[in-house]
């Protein structure tokens, strides 16, 4: 079955996958200069944002996001 042919099944996942990142990446401020932190701020909120953009607009035409979008980049922003 498809992403398509599941609906939104794949929301969950895609959430949780989300916030898993999110976490190590605040996680990983402590090793980054105060300075820093602004930047990894910005670029959460703005991937957090664009997820729930998806997932919001998901639910309303009951498609599923394509595998790999969110914007879930994996940057562990080390600089």
């Amino acid at each position: 079955m498809t992403n398509a042919e599941n609906g939104d099944a794949d929301a969950p996942g895609l959430a949780e996958r989300t916030l898993r990142s999110a976490r190590e990446r605040l996680a990983a401020l402590d090793e980054l200069p105060t300075s820093d932190h602004v930047a990894v701020f910005d670029e959460l909120h703005r991937e957090l944002s664009g997820v729930l953009g998806v997932l919001d607009r998901d639910a309303d035409t009951g498609t599923a996001p394509p595998a790999g979008s969110g914007g879930v980049s994996g940057n562990d922003n080390g600089g």
